[in-house]
């Protein structure tokens, strides 16, 4: 926003000093109606260039800091890089209930067993890097489609799971969303035809294997997957070397037998002791775990903390877990199936795997509460945004339609985005103004005597053209060299004799011999000098001002 302020100001007064420049200029030399009207265009076309790269600069920096918009967010950012992390863990000040994206559900989902939340996952953490949970890739977390909004995604079902129905949702997003989310475990994602693009950035459906089933089912179920790898077990409990969190496990768990209660019982003992703030203000070094001063200190944190506390304890237990990222909502602010998320709504939470369940949620509720972003939802927006929403129309995937009869397809459209507009004008900018440099100062490259007076000419006509003095239509350059001559008292285009005289004489004069295109060049920068800087500089870096 500075930036874009800041260019707009320094576009208005190069505009106002181009219509002044006839004021400012001590010495005056009459143009043409249909000159000046040109250079007035080219100008304020010139400002209009500029305006635009200083605009696209401010874009461009904004993107380079918009990872970090997602850390004040609840603490959780977007990103599926493997590797990486999109938790932070100092604060999460500053979490904003701007909408993010408006849901649909396209049906019944009455046996969601967390009701009244509701969760939609976007990414899974289970990689421990000896620092915090990170993401993994690779064949970890197969059920997560690691997808942006724009890429169709098919998953495969897992016949495994039990008691699990099929739930299809529509997704408007409302902000930029890096990574497509849905409840649960996706096995499809289409894109659809946006309603309102004015509205909404992006539309898509999501067909997913949402859990039907009540928790007091799987009370006293085991827990993995028979069909993972010794690899694929040992990841999901690759276990914290901190003692401590082992320690606490076992101290917290001691009367419980079967893993979900074991899992719930430290559920519960976080929900009662915590402090859940925004702003934990723990000082913890880089290289230092950022989970500890809030377990084993003043239990105070939010989402990020207790996730990762939950995940580093049930693996000590020998249950499988890893954290899950995306958006939690509450379905009692919801109206006819419709669900406004929002930024704030932005959420981490364990996961731990139940055998032929998958993975389920285990998610504390502080009882205390020092600083939340929690406030009800706006219901005057979520239904003026219901009422823009069409029964979906899904645009079906080009290879969709390659081998059917009577079917056309056509290339899609290149859209270039604001960072390809900025690279064009960069480049556009960049190479008027090497060319302005070469017509600078290409007399001083190795040359004849009479290239090099040709190109001082040149030069010199060009920098006159910046501050106003241009030949006119029809003028000769003859008549132009005395009209010069007589307004600045000075003979600026000297150098003409010595063209002529190399043009049309096959003798070499002592003028040739000695000429400098230097101090010709220099001579006139000399009165230039006297011309008022605010014109110079508007003569310097309006790209277009090369006529000479």
């Amino acid at each position: 926003m500075l930036l874009t302020c800041g260019g707009t100001l320094v576009v208005a007064l190069m505009i106002f000093l181009n219509f002044s420049q006839g004021r400012l200029a001590n010495v005056q030399i009459h143009e043409e109606a249909g000159t000046r009207k040109l250079n007035r265009i080219l100008a304020t076309a010139s400002s209009i260039l500029i305006l635009v790269l200083i605009t696209g600069i401010g874009k461009i920096i904004y993107a380079r800091y918009d990872v970090q918009k997602g850390l004040i967010t609840n603490g959780v950012g977007e990103g599926n890089d493997a590797g990486t992390s999109p938790l932070g863990f100092h604060s999460a000040l500053g979490s904003t209930n701007h909408p993010a994206a408006l849901v649909r559900l396209e049906g019944d989902y009455s046996q969601n067993p967390f009701t009244p939340m509701l969760y939609f996952r976007e990414g899974a953490l289970s990689k421990f890097n000896g620092h915090e949970l990170v993401i993994a890739g690779g064949q970890f977390d197969a059920d997560v489609n690691n997808t942006g909004p724009s890429q169709p995604y098919t998953g495969i079902e897992d016949p495994d799971l039990k008691y699990r129905s099929t739930v299809i949702h529509s997704v408007y997003l409302l902000a930029d969303q890096k990574a497509a989310f849905a409840i649960d475990y996706p096995l499809a994602i289409k894109q659809l035809k946006n309603p309102e693009p004015d509205r909404f950035k992006f539309a898509y459906r999501a067909y997913s294997m949402a859990p039907n089933f009540k928790l007091e089912d799987i009370k006293f179920e085991s827990v993995g997957n028979a069909k993972w790898s010794k690899e694929v077990f040992n990841h999901y409990l690759d276990v914290h070397p901190d003692k401590r969190y082992g320690d606490l496990a076992l101290r917290l768990t001691q009367n419980a037998a079967a893993p979900f209660e074991k899992a719930k019982t430290i559920v519960d003992y976080l929900s009662k002791n915590s402090i859940y703030t925004l702003s934990p203000k723990h000082e913890v070094k880089a290289d230092e775990d950022p989970v500890a001063p809030y377990l084993f200190g003043d239990l105070r944190g939010y989402c990020v903390h207790f996730a990762h506390a939950i995940v580093y304890m049930l693996r000590t237990l020998g249950i499988p877990a890893r954290i899950a990222t995306g958006y939690l909502t509450d379905l009692s602010q919801s109206k006819d199936g419709h669900i406004l998320l929002r930024m704030s709504d932005r959420h981490a939470w364990a996961e731990a795997y139940i055998t032929g369940y998958g993975w389920i949620p285990f998610d504390p509720q502080p009882e205390q509460v020092e600083s939340a972003a929690d406030t009800n939802i706006d219901m005057n927006l979520l239904e003026e945004l219901m009422g823009k929403l069409d029964p979906g129309e899904e645009i079906l995937p080009k290879d969709t339609l390659e081998n059917e009869e009577n079917t056309e397809l056509q290339d899609d459209l290149y859209i270039p985005t604001s960072g390809d507009l900025v690279f064009i004008c960069l480049l556009i900018i960049s190479a008027l103004i090497l060319i302005k440099l070469y017509l600078y100062y290409s007399w001083a490259f190795p040359s004849s005597v009479k290239t090099k007076a040709f190109r001082t000419l040149r030069a010199i006509r060009v920098k006159l053209s910046e501050v106003g003095f241009k030949r006119h239509p029809g003028e000769t350059n003859h008549e132009f060299r005395m009209r010069l001559k007589e307004a600045t008292k000075i003979d600026p285009l000297s150098v003409t004799d010595l063209i002529n005289e190399l043009k049309y004489s096959n003798k070499a004069s002592t003028y040739s011999k000695n000429f400098s295109a230097r101090s010709s060049f220099n001579n006139v920068g000399k009165f230039l000098a006297r011309i008022p800087i605010s014109k110079r500089f508007l003569g310097l870096i309006n790209p277009f001002n090369m006529r000479a």
